[in-house]
């Protein structure tokens, strides 16, 4: 994280800085608390100069002086209003940061203060707190010559929200990278190109009969929602190609016809209240599309060979490694004292290892693929126990015993040597030799039916081939 950001919780028109941000609407007048402080503070000079501001829309900003407040000039931000999550309001909330920064490079400003935007807009809180961080990073990567960024909160309860998330941006800023340089990508791809003949991974016929008996007869069946069958009752056109096209809220969504049948069993299983399904403001149908397009989007643009998608993992997996880390982190406040938080905080130290184990010399090749199974399962965007709108560790489980199972492996089956795996052991020596009984315990919750199913299908497409016999 950069030094320059700094966070703090009070009265952003009191802040001495070169220019302060005003969350502002289509008036520039006092639209919200935090506007009202900055014109009640500057004088009624600045609402004279407001009013005769015109031509500003959503997403621009316009400055203007700042009169009797500590800072030099105030940038008006014209923020949106949350609509349904489908009209463009996370895509201008951007907006509103860039057109800021943008002012402030322009003049060359040196220090400048800006409160969280998007607050009391209707946006979900951490939501608006995460595009805050990213697009303030994304400006101070790019600033030589600003000395100081403040981000404000407008009270204790966003305070609390956005020191959690900076805290775990600054972790994360702070974590050792994978992959030491671009040779040893290239080389760590390279070595499975045996695997040209296999067919991809797309989970687009695994058995959910099956998977949807394993979540409602075992001990997945304290966390799963009860399925409620044919949820989905919007009716779809087929096209020439024969994907099944649905209009919800005149979006168009299309799905392929071989993932139909996952598109209903995501809605069968998630689309109604339980305690660990996040439902936010926006229609969960919403969500749930936007889950399927990810899955739709990811299979299209899947080449045909194994060999492809494991270049498409390798170079992901360092960016799928850090959204877990900060999904787990994101659970923190409400699951710290939950046993399964604690069992999932090891999950992107175990992606670290796995993937460091693919380039080290003196590992079996046969279990190089396995592990490369094991991480085309938690890079892919199909998820059994979705994160995106499941707010439970239980979500991170699936993940978590699929590479203790490949960890298991190793030691077991493969025989891998000690040193190698200590050598690249990402956590505390006491967690290695724990291993065995830590992964005996995720399958106490996850039911070993669960992982043999995903295991097996992973595997199904190399049984099938000639290439694991010529390794």
């Amino acid at each position: 994280m950069d030094s320059r950001l700094k966070i703090i919780c009070g009265n952003i028109a009191s802040q001495k800085v070169e220019a302060i941000i005003n969350p502002s609407d289509l008036t520039l007048l006092e639209p919200s608390d935090i506007s009202s402080q900055i014109h009640q503070m500057a004088g009624p000079a600045l609402k004279l100069e407001c009013k005769a501001i015109s031509s500003v829309s959503v997403g621009d900003a316009k400055i203007t002086s700042a009169y009797n407040l500590y800072s030099q000039y105030v940038i008006h931000s014209v923020c949106p209003d949350f609509v349904d999550g489908q009209s463009g309001e996370e895509k201008l909330l951007e907006s509103c940061y860039k057109s800021c920064f943008s002012r402030v490079s322009k003049l060359r400003m040196r220090s400048i203060a800006i409160p969280v935007l998007g607050i009391n807009k209707g946006f979900d809180v951490q939501h608006v707190i995460d595009i805050a961080i990213k697009q303030t990073q994304k400006f101070l990567k790019k600033a030589d010559l600003i000395d100081r960024v403040l981000l404000i909160s407008p009270s204790e309860k966003v305070h609390s929200k956005l020191l959690v998330r900076f805290n775990a941006v600054k972790l994360l800023d702070s974590q050792k990278k994978i992959f030491r340089n671009e040779s040893e990508l290239q080389s760590c791809i390279s070595q499975f190109s045996i695997l040209t003949n296999v067919n991809r991974v797309d989970f687009s016929d695994i058995d959910l009969v099956k998977l949807s008996s394993i979540f409602h007869s075992g001990p997945l069946t304290e966390f799963i929602p009860p399925t409620q069958n044919n949820i989905l009752k919007h009716q779809a056109s087929i096209n020439k190609r024969g994907d099944y096209c649905y209009t919800i809220d005149d979006n168009q969504h299309t799905v392929p016809a071989p993932y139909l049948p996952l598109v209903h069993f995501i809605f069968d299983h998630f689309s109604h209240t339980s305690e660990i399904v996040k439902l936010p403001k926006q229609k969960v149908f919403h969500l749930l599309w936007d889950y399927v397009d990810d899955i739709v989007s990811w299979a299209t643009n899947l080449d045909t060979s194994l060999y492809s998608q494991s270049f498409q993992v390798i170079k992901e997996i360092e960016n799928a490694r850090l959204e877990i880390f900060h999904g787990i982190q994101k659970l923190k406040p409400k699951f710290e004292s939950d046993p399964l938080y604690d069992e999932i905080k090891i999950l992107p130290d175990l992606i670290f290892t796995l993937t460091r184990l693919l380039i080290s010399r003196g590992v079996n090749l046969n279990l190089k693929i396995d592990i490369l199974l094991a991480l085309i399962y938690v890079v892919s965007p199909v998820d059994f126990i979705p994160e995106g709108f499941v707010e439970h560790p239980i979500a991170y489980m699936d993940d978590l015993a699929i590479c203790y199972l490949v960890f298991n492996k190793a030691v077991n089956k493969y025989k891998l040597h000690p040193k190698i795996l200590s050598r690249e052991w990402h956590n505390t020596p006491e967690k290695l030799l724990s291993l065995k009984d830590d992964y005996q315990r995720v399958l106490e919750v996850m039911d070993p039916e669960l992982i043999d199913l995903i295991w097996g299908y992973l595997h199904i497409n190399l049984s099938k081939s000639d290439s694991k016999k010529t390794i």
